[in-house]
């Protein structure tokens, strides 16, 4: 019968720290999904998607938001290209 009882302390003493451990790695995964989402606010707020572009002169090609130039010389325009890694951070999130 003691040994029951024993099996059933260490049953109970793992169930704890599990329950735990499980509580402390939510809080976490909570801190990561935070950091990211304000990670890709920041990307958002601070990336032009070129949306808005204008010839000047007869070589070059300029986005009126951002500035960027292209020179037809070195291939012209180049649209905004969102990178892959972008696409997987917003589907971790859902969003």
């Amino acid at each position: 019968m003691s040994n029951i009882y024993n099996q059933v302390q260490d049953l109970d003493s793992e169930l704890t720290y599990v329950t735990k451990r499980n509580a402390d790695l939510k809080a976490r995964v909570a801190l990561l999904e935070n950091a990211l989402r304000q990670c890709l606010r920041e990307i958002d707020k601070n990336t032009c998607q070129h949306e808005d572009v204008c010839r000047a002169g007869t070589i070059w090609t300029i986005c009126s938001q951002c500035g960027a130039k292209w020179d037809d010389g070195d291939g012209g325009f180049r649209p905004h290209d969102t990178p892959q890694w972008l696409y997987d951070a917003w589907d971790i999130l859902g969003d």
